[in-house]
C-alpha cells in the first residue's frame, strides 16, 4: 500500500477491496453499488451520486475512518471500472 501524502495513511486499493467495502460512510454506499452504476452507464462522480447517493453527505470527518469526503475514492473506482 502506498501511502497517502496528506494524512500519511495507508491508501486502499479499491480494485482489491471486496465487493462490501463501504466507499460513502453518510450514505452507506459499498464499492458494490458504485460498480453496479458504472456498469449501467454512469460515467461521473455526479452521475455516481445520482444514482447511489454516494458522496453528497456532509458528515464525512466524523463517520469515514480516513476523516474526509469519499469523492475521491469514488472517482479511482470509476477510473479503474469506468
Amino acid at each position: 500500500m502506498k501511502k497517502d501524502s496528506i494524512k500519511g495513511q495507508a491508501v486502499r486499493s479499491w480494485r482489491d477491496e471486496p465487493d462490501d467495502a463501504v466507499v460513502c460512510y453518510c450514505r452507506g454506499v459499498d464499492k458494490a453499488a458504485i460498480v453496479s452504476a458504472i456498469q449501467k452507464g454512469a460515467d461521473s462522480i455526479e452521475s455516481i451520486q445520482q444514482a447511489t447517493g454516494a458522496g453528497i453527505g456532509n458528515r464525512c470527518k466524523e463517520l469515514n475512518p480516513r476523516g474526509r469526503c469519499c469523492c475521491p475514492d469514488i472517482a479511482e473506482i470509476l477510473r479503474i471500472y469506468g
